[in-house]
């Protein structure tokens, strides 16, 4: 059947609607032809559509790699059909349409909009982003469990680094507004509530995501984010903090079980162990060893940008096939994430933090304790059956291994300018102080100072270990970094934030894998128009595909499947796979992480 297009034009003398022209919708060059040819009665803006709308179908135009996905041909009709009736309205809005519809389809679309076409408006502190977070944070994001779960690449506008969505407008972070009972206020507006005889709402919400009541003193305002147990923290020299707030001094060169379910935890509960490989004083936690569902999943400090998996080396972002554990870059922090189950952050702080639902609550062993509430038991968790020896037990602070602080040896490093920082009530980390007291990690500071004999970098590791603890936790902190204090330089096209996008720029399919997290991690996020993969950020012309989870790099052939299947990644185009075999005599292995056929002499080259 030959597709139609009806232009129709509102003549300004009369109050009927005029069929104008139709023309075949084939072969566009003779169809534009027909109509430039042929159309002599009508305006010079109507003419003007056909042209302006043709960029729609163009065979070589931006939106090429969607045809066969989405057919634009009724784009095009209503495009004209705008363009003639609406002169106000003109082509935009249509085309703007089709490129929504083709993002939400995960095809890649190329730039379209220029200074004299289509020229995007955008509000204060933001900017247009072809390929924009289809979730962009939020001030609710940030006040609470709250995020965006699905979703794929948007163009828009896209808020500024530093900023967030505060309804409609742009915002720094310390003026969002608050998440109560699950509605979202913005700074300066009544909250309706009953706190108690004789005080009655309403409550005002203070700028940074505070709560404030007149019947309450201003230390008891309430403070956004997760103020129970579910944290466990290893940072520093190393130090650990237990789920329900004990702290311990590991020891030693070997590897600790950090924490896993115990045999009463509940079927319905992922059962789960954490393992981490303690590399002494300076490096604390190098690698982490996540066992659930069946497989075994491992980050690495070394291997910065990488997750193994089952022994193989895959990068990140990385969604384990059929859901269930994901992996991603956020900010200077690698995520290794279970649904309903653990979420372990490492850092290149040194820093490792390990968060569980509260549905874990009395059924956890290990270094983190067993997560009922009472730091004072902790230590019964840590018996030879849960897998740490040969390593020294690890100490109870204080204790003659804890590091010691006397008041002599700790005074310089006491004041705002060095670990003092923390404590400060007017500082930057002030609004975590009551979901997070900071005196631990403040003694832990002091004690990582003397014995560094005042190192900078020392010191810039513990004020990193707490803002990365806080922002676990959903507690805001505020900037606190300077060109004197701690600056953080980012590699070439990325920049620093206080709250890293995870996803800046999303190539199809990623954002299955990474989503938008309810929480902050500081870092170095890519710029607009590159996306992050393996530690580094990548034009999104080079964007890698994704397949059931799994990142394949442009132009390299992947072996999966135990090396029966052979796939590559084209750019915009996704992953084609075909069957493989290996040679006659060789034998599917991983070597160096990677799966490959080696035979005989490959074999002996791997044995010691």
């Amino acid at each position: 059947m030959v597709a139609t297009t009806w232009c129709w034009l509102y003549p300004g003398a009369t109050q009927d609607w005029a069929l104008v022209h139709s023309c075949r919708v084939g072969a566009t060059e003779s169809c534009r032809e027909e109509v430039e040819g042929n159309w002599k009665d009508v305006s010079g803006h109507c003419k003007e559509a056909i042209g302006v709308c043709h960029i729609l179908i163009a065979s070589e135009g931006p939106f090429r790699r969607c045809h066969h996905r989405l057919t634009p041909q009724g784009y095009f009709q209503d495009c004209i059909r705008d363009a003639c009736l609406i002169p106000s309205r003109g082509a935009c809005p249509i085309i703007g349409d089709y490129v929504a519809a083709c993002q939400e389809e995960g095809v890649l679309i190329y730039p379209w909009r220029t200074p004299d076409f289509c020229r995007p408006s955008c509000p204060v502190h933001s900017h247009y982003e072809l390929c924009g977070p289809a979730c962009p944070l939020t001030c609710e994001s940030l006040s609470g469990p709250a995020g965006c779960q699905t979703g794929r690449c948007r163009e828009g506008c896209v808020c500024d680094p530093g900023f967030v969505l505060s309804g409609t407008a742009c915002v720094p972070p310390s003026q969002c507004g608050c998440l109560f009972s699950g509605r979202y206020y913005k700074p300066g507006l009544r909250i309706p509530g009953i706190w108690g005889e004789p005080c009655r709402g309403p409550c005002i919400c203070q700028p940074g995501g505070q709560v404030f009541c007149p019947c309450m003193p201003p230390e008891d305002t309430l403070a956004p984010g997760l103020s129970g147990p579910g944290l466990c923290l290893v940072s520093g020299g190393p130090h650990c903090r237990t789920f329900d707030g004990a702290t311990f001094h590991l020891r030693g060169h070997c590897s600790y079980a950090m924490a896993g379910t115990t045999p009463a935890c509940p079927e319905d509960i992922p059962h789960f162990s954490v393992l981490v490989d303690n590399s002494g004083y300076r490096a604390a936690v190098n690698r982490i060893t996540l066992t659930t569902a069946g497989h075994h999943f491992g980050l690495d400090r070394r291997d910065w940008g990488y997750v193994t998996v089952d022994g193989v080396r895959c990068c990140l972002p990385f969604g384990l096939p059929g859901g269930g554990v994901r992996a991603f870059m956020q900010g200077a922090s690698m995520v290794l994430v279970a649904q309903g189950g653990p979420r372990l952050l490492l850092s290149r702080g040194p820093h490792l933090s390990l968060t569980l639902p509260e549905t874990y609550q009395g059924y956890t062993i290990g270094l983190c304790g067993n997560y009922n509430g009472n730091s004072a038991d902790d230590l019964m968790s840590l018996t030879p059956e849960s897998g740490l020896q040969p390593c020294p037990l690890p100490q109870p602070c204080p204790s003659p291994s804890c590091p010691t602080v006397g008041k002599a040896a700790s005074a310089p490093f006491r004041g705002p300018n060095s670990c003092g920082l923390l404590l400060l009530a007017e500082g930057p980390f002030a609004p975590c102080h009551r979901i997070l007291p900071p005196e631990p990690f403040f003694q832990s500071c002091v004690a990582d100072a003397i014995r560094s004999r005042g190192n900078h970098n020392a010191l810039c590791r513990s004020l990193r270990s707490y803002m990365a603890a806080c922002q676990e936790a959903g507690a805001r902190v505020l900037p606190w970094r300077s060109q004197r204090l701690c600056p953080m330089y980012c590699p070439r096209h990325s920049h620093y934030s206080l709250c890293a996008d995870p996803c800046p720029a999303a190539c199809p399919g990623v954002q299955a894998i990474v989503r938008i997290p309810p929480r902050c991690s500081e870092g170095c996020q890519c710029d607009p128009g590159f996306f992050p993969a393996a530690g580094t950020c990548v034009p999104l012309k080079n964007c890698p595909c994704f397949r059931q989870g799994l990142y394949f790099p442009p132009g390299q052939p992947v072996l999966t499947d135990h090396c029966t299947s052979a796939c590559s990644c084209q750019p915009g185009e996704g992953v084609t796979c075909a069957p493989h075999q290996c040679p006659e005599g060789h034998i599917c292995i991983i070597s160096s992480g990677v799966l490959s056929c080696l035979g005989p002499g490959d074999l002996n080259a791997l044995t010691p």
